[in-house]
């Protein structure tokens, strides 16, 4: 028995959006942790630690995001989306380019209930 998936543009654009939205939070949250440095090691003073600790703190910028980043995600697809009426298993992977000035391109893959309903789609990011 085939299974067919009912899909409208709006549908994939509301799904585009949130997997954009998801991929680009976790990227701004991982970029803005910094590693710990333990002071005893390198022999510095709390007050020097602390104005290294300030002028090293990376920061997250349109310019430093830059290059190929991967996600993978799955989880319920709840109704309406993509047509379904319960909810539904669903998984995405694939990855972004940024080119450093805010926009760039991601390639996706999604799958709803076992089906492949876009396979290596390639949409912008802006």
């Amino acid at each position: 028995m085939k299974k067919t998936l009912f899909l409208t543009s709006k549908s994939i654009l509301v799904a585009f959006s949130l997997i954009a939205v998801c991929a680009f939070s976790n990227l701004l949250l991982r970029a803005q942790a910094s590693p710990e440095t333990n002071d005893q090691m390198t022999g510095q003073t709390e007050a020097q630690g602390d104005a290294k600790k300030k002028d090293d703190t990376p920061k997250c910028t349109l310019e430093t995001l830059k290059g190929r980043y991967l996600f993978a995600a799955s989880g319920p697809i709840l109704p309406p989306a993509f047509g379904v009426t319960q909810p539904t298993p669903g998984a995405n992977a694939g990855f972004n380019i940024f080119n450093g000035d805010g926009t760039g391109t991601a390639i996706v893959t999604l799958r709803v209930n076992g089906i492949i309903v876009l396979e290596n789609f390639v949409t912008p990011i802006s």
